[in-house]
């Protein structure tokens, strides 16, 4: 029998943070396309409240919010769009050319944390108004307080084999 320390026995608690800084929302395979992956409208949800709380006007305003994402095609197509309230084909985040998955992210700022969600709203548009097969097929939400995402990370259940129409918001339990 091995003597376990006071404190770590098999009913510690673990306790989960309160809130969140950074939520990040992964897609991991678009609709087919071979070269981009495009995305309108994100929001978050903890029970009627939407965040962000206001209009994203860039991916560093209004201060704190930090919007980033493993990268995007051109200055019109940066990852704040999908924060910005604003449904219209030319309003929204590209990935970079030839990149199929991928990432937006949100930084809440210091202090300014959610609690865990309780749903989010994705918008895309499957119709090819834009762009044949380019929405997220495959995608999850993912909350935590480490920027990378390595830590601490509490994710929404995968979301697998989306469809879209023409803008059309799937919304999700997390």
């Amino acid at each position: 029998m091995i003597a376990l320390p006071a404190g770590l026995g098999l009913h510690t608690p673990i306790t989960a943070a309160t809130t969140y800084r950074y939520a990040r929302f992964e897609i991991t395979a678009n609709g087919g396309n071979a070269t981009w992956l495009y995305l309108w409208e994100l929001a978050i949800y903890v029970g009627a409240t939407k965040y962000p709380t206001v209009t994203i006007t860039g991916d560093t305003n209004p201060p704190p919010y930090v919007i980033s994402s493993n990268g995007y095609y051109d200055a019109s197509s940066r990852p704040y769009l999908v924060f910005n309230n604003t449904n219209t084909v030319a309003q929204h985040w590209t990935s970079p050319l030839g990149q199929t998955t991928g990432y937006v992210q949100i930084d809440f700022g210091t202090g300014n944390g959610i609690p865990l969600p309780t749903s989010f709203a994705v918008t895309a548009d499957g119709t090819g108004a834009s762009g044949t097969n380019r929405y997220p097929k495959n995608y999850q939400l993912k909350v935590s307080n480490d920027p990378n995402f390595i830590t601490g990370v509490v994710s929404s259940t995968a979301v697998v084999n989306a469809s879209f129409g023409s803008l059309t918001t799937n919304t999700h339990s997390f």
